[in-house]
Parts: structure tokens; C-alpha cells; sequence
């Protein structure tokens, strides 16, 4: 295991907040699409997020940071190719330790 002494781990929750965001972006484009291929599609989407997240170490900075990255882009990709949504805004990661604000 990585030495987490200056790891917060609640950018894991970071992390997996994204991985909801886009989950519930292809939910949003599966049950506004007519083709049933499509919608399967982003369904089955859905399914490799939540493998995505489970193959992540939590303990591992480098790797949450990363995934969470990749989950933000591709929200972004996503949400522009719709056109009629809300400007997104990507969630901040924690830049200090818990321990070091209390």
C-alpha cells in the first residue's frame, strides 16, 4: 500500500462523484434517444464506468486523480455534444490534507 500521509482520501469521493456525473449524463442521453442500439449503448456505458471505478486503488493519488480526469473530459465531451445543457464545471480536488486544516 502507497503511504498515505499526505493523501486525502476524500478525492476518491471526488472521483466517484464524477464517475455519477457521468453516469447520469448517458442515463439522461439513453432515455431521450428513439434508436434502441444507441440507447443500449449508453446503457452498457453505464455498466464500464462502474467497472472503471472498481478497478481504481483508492490508496493510489495518482490513479484517482487520473480516473477522475478522464471521467470529467469525457462528461465535458458528452455534455457539449448536446448543446442545450448547462455549462459544466469541473469539481475541485481537495489541495490539502484534512489533518492540515484543522
Amino acid at each position: 500500500m502507497p503511504n498515505t500521509s499526505s493523501y486525502d482520501p476524500m478525492i476518491f469521493d471526488v472521483m466517484c462523484e464524477s464517475a455519477n456525473r457521468l453516469i447520469g449524463e448517458y442515463m439522461y442521453l439513453a432515455h431521450r434517444n428513439d434508436d434502441p442500439a444507441i440507447r443500449r449503448a449508453l446503457v452498457d456505458n453505464v455498466a464500464s464506468v462502474r467497472a472503471e471505478i472498481n478497478l481504481v486503488d483508492p490508496d493510489n493519488q495518482m490513479a484517482v486523480e487520473s480516473k477522475t480526469e478522464s471521467f470529467n473530459s469525457r462528461l465535458s465531451v458528452l455534455r457539449s455534444k448536446r448543446g442545450n445543457s448547462i455549462p459544466y464545471r469541473k469539481p475541485s480536488l481537495p489541495v490539502q490534507h484534512v489533518a492540515e486544516l484543522i
